[in-house]
């Protein structure tokens, strides 16, 4: 993972820590089949994959989804792509929201302002 993603992984970490959640990072979580961060706080669980791009688009491998879902499943955990986008911020989205083809997912920034959920949102 790039030292960008680490910050990027740190910084919503922080963000949830301001917010009263217990918060663990799972290092080199691309490889593990485990969203980055997991945030706990009284029978409240959520995970995070985090992105972090400046494109007009968001676009990973099919096989990243398909490992979270996995995860998902079999933990019960809600899971959202926190993708940060420079200059604008989180845009929160649960998994369910992104568009799917053989070998990617992807959605568009124009899309992921407008579905989004903000951090108040989830947590509360």
């Amino acid at each position: 993972m790039s030292k960008a993603g680490i910050r990027v992984e740190r910084e919503l970490a922080h963000l949830l820590e301001k917010h009263g959640f217990f918060i663990v990072r799972s290092a080199g979580s691309g490889h593990m089949n485990s969203p980055d961060v997991l945030a706990f706080k009284l029978g409240k669980y959520l995970a995070f994959e985090v992105k972090s791009y400046s494109s007009d688009e968001l676009r990973f491998s099919r096989e990243q989804l398909d490992n979270l879902e996995k995860w998902r499943k079999g933990t019960g955990i809600d899971i959202f792509v926190a993708w940060k986008i420079p200059r604008e911020g989180f845009f929160f989205l649960p998994l369910l929201y992104l568009r799917k083809t053989a070998k990617t997912v992807v959605i568009k920034k124009e899309d992921a302002k407008k579905l989004a959920f903000s951090l108040e949102d989830i947590i509360n």
